[in-house]
Parts: C-alpha cells; sequence; structure tokens
C-alpha cells in the first residue's frame, strides 16, 4: 500500500523505477532504525524508524536528484493507509481502545492534509507556493499532537523518556521547516 501511494504521488514527476527504489530505500532504513533501536533502545523504536525513512529520502534524493520536499510529502501521503492499517490491527488483536481513537486522529490529519493540499497556493502569506507545504504541516500537527499525549498519558507503550520534549523539538523544526519554504523564492 505504501509503495502503491508513493508511487501514484509521483508518477508524473519521475520514472517508476525510480520511485521504487526510493521506497526500498525508506524501507530498508525504516528497519535498519527499528532494528538498531530493538537492541540499544527499544523504547526510541519510534524515533529510529522515522530518522531512518529521513535518511531514506535524503540519500534517494540526491542519489536520483529528487526534489527533497516532493519525496517528503509523498512519503507522508503513503504513510496513511498503512498506520491506519496497522491501527485497526492493533485495536482488533490487543483489543486497544486507544488505537481506534489514534485512527480517528490520523483520520483528521489525512483531511487536514487535503485541505492544505487544495488550497495552500490560496494562502497570501505562502508566497513561495513550493510543493511540501502539506505533508510539512501535517508533520507538525502530528508532532504537536504527540507531545501532548506525551505530556497528558506518559505511560503510552510507544513514548520514550523524555517524549514530549523530542516530538516538541520535531514540531518545531517542522515549522522551521515550514518558514523555509514560505520565503524561499527559486
Amino acid at each position: 500500500m505504501f509503495l502503491f501511494s508513493f508511487w501514484r504521488f509521483l508518477k508524473e514527476d519521475y520514472f517508476e523505477n525510480q520511485i521504487f527504489t526510493v521506497g526500498f530505500y525508506i524501507f530498508f532504513f525504516v528497519f535498519l532504525g527499528d532494528v538498531v533501536a530493538r537492541f540499544f533502545a527499544s523504547n526510541y523504536w519510534f524515533w529510529f524508524s522515522f530518522v531512518g525513512m529521513l535518511v531514506g529520502l535524503g540519500i534517494a534524493s540526491w542519489r536520483y536528484k529528487m526534489r527533497i520536499f516532493e519525496l517528503l510529502e509523498a512519503g507522508v501521503v503513503a504513510l496513511f493507509a498503512p498506520i491506519i492499517l496497522f491501527l485497526f490491527y492493533d485495536g482488533i488483536t490487543a483489543r486497544h481502545a486507544a488505537s481506534f481513537f489514534a485512527i480517528a486522529g490520523v483520520g483528521l490529519l489525512i483531511g487536514l492534509y487535503y485541505f492544505l493540499n487544495i488550497h495552500y497556493k490560496k494562502f497570501s502569506w505562502y508566497k513561495s507556493g513550493r510543493i511540501g507545504f502539506a505533508g510539512v504541516s501535517v508533520l507538525a500537527v502530528f508532532f504537536i499532537v504527540r507531545a501532548l499525549l506525551a505530556i497528558w498519558f506518559p505511560t503510552m507503550i510507544s513514548f520514550a523518556s523524555y517524549e514530549w520534549l523530542i516530538s516538541g523539538s520535531a514540531a518545531f523544526l517542522s515549522f522551521l521547516t515550514l518558514f523555509h519554504l514560505t520565503f524561499k523564492t527559486a
């Protein structure tokens, strides 16, 4: 599902073999990050996997001369369906009611993404009109919500110590990236 969504988002700008190779880079580095986390810092599996995704995107962008923000946005969009399936599976098999609330949260993020993706060129303060706005905005909101959940529910299974600080920093970096995108003209 991830690869199909990733391909669908990028198919007009890049060749199929490039898109699928980038997808496999992402898979490989996410898997590598997860394995490293399981051996050295199991509470940080989410962050190691996320950094793995960014490394995969970065290497692919550099190697194939692809636009990083376009890849990032496609990666964010492509992750929606697998995340929903994982949460649904977790909610059914482990009977975690919180997983169903998380599905609703991801649904709201999907709605936010599509709203921003349709209207971002109309925002007068977003002068550059560059792609990546919707994806980076959704990442920022995701990390803010994650930081707030870590403050209110610090014992949730995927949260590491100081999760609120790490997620808050990721949200801050996402907003800084948005700021950079806003004023970048070339």
